[in-house]
């Protein structure tokens, strides 16, 4: 595949995520197919966890694990993508393929992890979330979201992961 093709493909994938065709996927809390391993209740910094996923499903499977905190009575997404840092802030995401029950492990160190909080003046970007300087205004929880895409890049499932918090 050419990489304009596997780009195009990837923003049809990322369009279609955003529920267009006016189906939401269901959210997950029994029966997901994709169970999350090693996420810590706390992290502090320079404190690191294997994430990992495995795909409980019999099909391939391709998810995105974003990062999402709570304010103002509503989660809003503060990181887009920690399965691929590269392109976190940006609609141009590359997904990772989980085989029929294969897993795959990720490294998480949300403390070293940017994000993007809310403020009076709008959102900043914050580069290391556990420094006191740079924590003002963040969050109190946080969560993972895990978007499940089956084969044909329809969203299939969505996944929240247990809360954590930052020190």
């Amino acid at each position: 595949m050419t990489r304009f093709c596997w780009h195009f493909t990837i923003l049809l994938i990322i369009i279609g995520s955003y529920g267009l065709s006016g189906q939401q996927p269901p959210q997950c809390s029994n029966g997901c197919l994709i169970n999350i391993k090693g996420l810590l209740s706390e992290y502090k910094a320079g404190v690191q966890s294997e994430l990992t996923l495995q795909n409980t499903s019999k099909q391939k499977l391709n998810v995105n694990v974003g990062i999402e905190g709570f304010e103002g009575g509503s989660w809003y997404e503060v990181a887009g993508s920690i399965s691929d840092p590269k392109n976190s802030f940006t609609k141009m995401l590359k997904l990772k393929p989980l085989e029929a029950g294969g897993s795959v492990v990720l490294s998480f160190d949300p403390c070293a992890t940017t994000i993007m909080i809310r403020r009076e003046d709008g959102p900043h970007v914050v580069e290391h979330p556990c420094t006191p300087a740079q924590s003002s205004g963040a969050p109190a929880r946080f969560r993972l979201r895990v978007d499940v895409f089956d084969a044909h890049g329809q969203k299939a499932q969505v996944i929240n992961s247990q809360e954590f918090k930052l020190e």
